[in-house]
């Protein structure tokens, strides 16, 4: 009986624990990065303010993200979830160009979080990755890439994002 209560309470510390992951994207942010010329990006360089807060019942973390480029600015909303059944986490993401919400997977391992999606342009299947790794608690790197085959990844765009409060 010992041992099904410790494994019952681990189990639920481990759920919480998943569920707090979110959590350090709380607050303000502000980014800075910079796009290479590639088939899917253009050479540009970008700079972001985003605030990140719980929804009422600690359910969603909503991030509202006005980026601004040398040819406009524009204001993104990020959503994201954590599903105790699949044991894994709902990336989401909303433009006011868009028709749809962006579906991204989101796989985090510790300090490192990639969003990962795919499609087929031109006749070829290819991958997109985006990876955020948490350097400390106020500074994040990132990194864009896509890859034809998988194994090679090819830099699309980097950059920083720093907490400010």
């Amino acid at each position: 009986m010992i041992l099904v209560s410790f494994l019952t309470q681990t189990f639920a510390q481990s759920q919480s624990n998943e569920l707090e992951k979110p959590a350090r994207f709380l607050g303000l942010w502000k980014t800075e990065g910079t796009f290479k010329v590639t088939p899917y990006s253009k050479a540009h360089t970008s700079k972001s303010e985003m605030t990140c807060d719980w929804t009422p019942n600690h359910g969603f973390l909503l991030c509202d993200q006005i980026i601004h480029t040398p040819d406009r600015s524009k204001d993104d909303l990020s959503i994201y979830t954590y599903n105790q059944q699949s044991n894994a986490f709902s990336f989401f993401g909303l433009s006011p160009d868009d028709t749809e919400a962006r579906t991204t997977k989101l796989t985090t391992e510790d300090n490192l979080w990639t969003y990962s999606d795919e499609g087929t342009e031109g006749g070829k299947h290819i991958r997109f990755r985006t990876t955020n790794k948490f350097t400390t608690p106020t500074t994040m790197n990132w990194r864009s890439e896509y890859s034809e085959d998988g194994v090679h990844w090819i830099l699309m765009g980097d950059g920083t994002d720093t907490r400010v409060r």
